[in-house]
């Protein structure tokens, strides 16, 4: 799935620079709704699923900005 303007802005990979353009989702088997995560196209992903795609780019964001405070 192609990440849409309604989201909150995405920061560019930490690897790669490049701002990702791919929400992936998953059902797992049980469960009532989809989960979420963003993919770069360099295969950087957020390390959890998260249970919204607004969720999901806020992990993201936080993982990216986590990882340029470490270098």
């Amino acid at each position: 799935m192609l990440l849409n303007n309604l989201l909150p802005e995405i920061l560019p990979c930490h690897s790669c620079r490049k701002k990702p353009e791919t929400l992936e989702t998953s059902k797992p088997e049980g469960r009532l709704r989809d989960l979420y995560r963003i993919i770069c196209t360099c295969g950087k992903a957020a390390p959890k699923w998260s249970v919204t795609n607004f969720a999901a780019v806020r992990l993201w964001n936080w993982t990216m900005a986590d990882a340029a405070e470490q270098t």
